[in-house]
């Protein structure tokens, strides 16, 4: 199967700055697990230069870098509209990491869809490839990407890079990369926190009177929702917060009493557990934008 995935790779070149050639996924995974000696010696200086917190250094000595677009194939230059395929593939990148050889064991085992993953080239974060649906456009790429963010923020050290299809990706080494030769597929779309445009939210009017069973109804709501949730936590929790958010624009509740609750669930979820802060920071991110957009129980 890793034979017939391909994707371009890029040399820092001052003169040409378009893609070198092609490689296979194969071909790819046996460099990051054996690359060549003199991209070795360049990777150790790089990470003593991590280790120095030399910031500039470390990223001078990058632009030596062989580099990949591994999530797309480009006809001229990386950029979305000269992507002529996607590839089935989406980049993951976690960096500052306190535990990088755990924490990549760990997602690796957690992730089914997982194809590959390996310390970054600093060797204080961790690369992996995820397979997702071979996609046709750039729409359709971000709802899985987006997908992806939603799962991954919950853990320390995520970037959103995720949802850069045409990023370069360099190379790194590690002679214990772990690969998955059956992965699944990552099927769960998402959104964008921050996707609907307040600008049509049509003119609202407070109501009149607001009952404490009308109160009572969003606080059991928003209960309800958030306790049952086992599984893919982020899109539920941002959704459900947006709606709640919509109850304190429409004066139902405070946004201090929407706020406290949302954080006093979610830190009771047995599933939610793997993040609470991060899910915490959803709901407020939510609720907030929410209340820009004020709902109304029907008279």
């Amino acid at each position: 199967m890793y034979e017939n995935i391909k994707f371009q790779f890029y040399q820092n070149d001052v003169e040409f700055s378009g893609a070198k050639g092609f490689i296979t996924l194969s071909q790819f995974i046996s460099t990051i697990k054996n690359p060549k000696q003199e991209t070795k010696d360049l990777l150790q200086k790089i990470q003593q230069a991590s280790n120095d917190c030399d910031i500039k250094l470390k990223s001078d000595l990058k632009k030596h870098l062989y580099s990949f677009t591994p999530d797309v194939i480009v006809k001229e230059k990386r950029r979305y509209e000269d992507v002529l395929t996607y590839t089935g593939l989406c980049v993951l990148d976690f960096d500052k990491l306190d535990n990088p050889i755990g924490f990549k064991e760990f997602l690796f085992e957690e992730y089914k869809c997982i194809i590959a993953c390996w310390l970054s080239p600093s060797g204080k974060g961790i690369k992996a490839l995820v397979k997702i649906p071979i996609v046709k456009t750039k729409q359709e790429f971000k709802e899985y990407s987006y997908g992806l963010s939603a799962e991954m923020q919950i853990y320390k050290g995520f970037d959103i890079v995720v949802n850069n299809a045409v990023l370069l990706l360099f190379i790194g080494w590690d002679e214990n990369i772990l690969i998955r030769n059956n992965p699944e597929t990552w099927t769960k779309k998402g959104r964008k926190i921050n996707d609907f445009d307040t600008k049509l939210v049509k003119h609202f009017t407070k109501p009149k009177t607001i009952t404490q069973p009308q109160t009572d109804w969003v606080y059991n709501w928003y209960s309800g929702v958030v306790n049952s949730i086992n599984d893919n936590g982020h899109p539920q929790i941002r959704d459900n917060s947006v709606t709640l958010g919509g109850y304190v624009g429409g004066g139902y509740l405070s946004m201090f009493d929407a706020i406290s609750l949302a954080e006093s669930l979610i830190s009771q979820n047995g599933y939610l557990q793997k993040g609470i802060s991060n899910y915490q920071k959803t709901a407020r991110q939510s609720i907030n934008l929410g209340s820009s957009k004020p709902l109304k129980f029907d008279s």
